[in-house]
């Protein structure tokens, strides 16, 4: 993902609302174990569904410049990669959790203990278009 001011440019170019939108009926709680890393993050159980497409950020959880190493501004994003029904316990995520110390590192910080997981776009979301952009250029 292209991090831009408006949001994020996805793989397919397509502009993701910035996790600056908070919508405060999708925030669950999380129950993150010690040095809790990798595709899978252990959660409390859901209390609602998540489809596969998903994006949540977690609170406390920045992302990284790959080339610098240095923390960014912003939440780091997740996509949710399988479909889960009310109750699960386990999200598998992309990009994996991958903290400090690795060369291969994704976010500033593992997952703090009952951190925040918010939904910061749906897969099914509609993503608006601007048309003003479109007339100023005919």
């Amino acid at each position: 993902m292209i991090h831009t001011r408006r949001g994020f440019i996805g793989a397919l170019g397509a502009v993701i609302a910035a996790p600056a939108i908070v919508r405060v009926a999708n925030i669950m709680p999380v129950r993150a174990l010690l040095n809790q890393c990798g595709q899978t993050l252990v959660v409390d159980p859901i209390s609602g569904r998540l489809a596969a497409g998903d994006i949540i950020t977690i609170e406390g959880v920045r992302a990284i410049d790959r080339l610098l190493k240095q923390p960014c501004d912003y939440l780091r994003q997740f996509v949710v990669t399988a479909e889960l029904e009310k109750g699960a316990t386990l999200i598998p995520l992309y990009p994996p959790i991958i903290g400090p110390g690795d060369r291969y590192q994704t976010v500033d910080r593992l997952p703090p203990r009952k951190a925040r997981i918010q939904i910061t776009a749906r897969a099914y979301d509609p993503i608006p278009r601007s048309t003003q952009r479109l007339a100023a250029t005919v």
